[in-house]
């Protein structure tokens, strides 16, 4: 009876636990913490070109800010792929 009780300790000591094995939650993507939202684009100032909401680098190219649609027109940037964001 002993022995199976130290057998058990020393299985579940060795075991790691379930709670810990837990995925972490996911960060928060990065346009969410430095002020992007829905309604204004991402500017890259280095290229010209313009990213959507929700595209793949909204916010994340080197150089760039956030503005509306019209404003990135007026100093003559364009989406990319020459695309125009949904309203």
């Amino acid at each position: 009876m002993r022995f199976r009780l130290i057998l058990a300790i020393l299985v579940l000591a060795c075991v790691p636990s379930f709670a810990q094995t837990a995925h972490a939650p996911k960060p928060m993507p990065v346009h969410a913490a430095t002020g992007g939202r829905p309604g204004l684009v991402w500017v890259n100032t280095a290229s010209g070109v313009y990213h959507c909401y929700g595209a793949r680098y909204y916010g994340k190219t080197k150089d760039g800010k956030y503005m509306t649609e019209a404003a990135a027109r007026a100093m003559g940037a364009h989406g990319a792929r020459n695309a125009t964001c949904r309203k």
